[in-house]
């Protein structure tokens, strides 16, 4: 087993309600009940993995943390972020009619039409099947390659 597979299976272990995310109660869970840690070490535990200080940490934060992840993976994991942030019915993929809502969430007042979203739906779709993908949704990120 490798050391990403290691820390996989104790972060599943750790996430007792299987959302992905180690939220404090789950820490104290199983840091202190069931490892017998103390108490503060919850806090220092959150202090140094929570990336983002939104007081729950990920697997890609802990992977990070640990200089387990390449640097241009934590690059990419970043952009699957943004991505699923599009992504608003989490189907995998980006379609037309999210794009209105991401939009609205930024409080852009720029008014587009339907034809808009579909036309970049279109540019970006390499394999025509109507919406984009995360290859695809990095693809345009990076940009023509030279």
């Amino acid at each position: 087993m490798s050391t990403i597979e290691e820390m996989e299976s104790i972060f599943r272990a750790m996430d007792a309600n299987g959302d992905g995310v180690l939220s404090e109660q789950e820490l104290t869970d199983y840091l202190v009940k069931k490892k017998g840690f103390n108490a503060d070490f919850v806090q220092t535990f959150l202090a140094n993995f929570d990336s983002n200080n939104d007081g729950k940490v990920t697997l890609n934060e802990c992977l990070e943390k640990l200089g387990l992840i390449p640097p241009q993976e934590v690059e990419y994991s970043a952009w699957k972020t943004v991505f699923d942030s599009f992504d608003k019915d989490g189907s995998g993929f980006i379609e037309a009619d999210e794009l209105p809502k991401v939009l609205e969430e930024i409080g852009s007042t720029t008014k587009y039409n339907r034809s808009n979203f579909e036309n970049w739906i279109r540019e970006h779709d390499s394999d025509a099947d109507g919406r984009v993908s995360y290859s695809e949704f990095l693809n345009w990120v990076r940009g023509p390659r030279s």
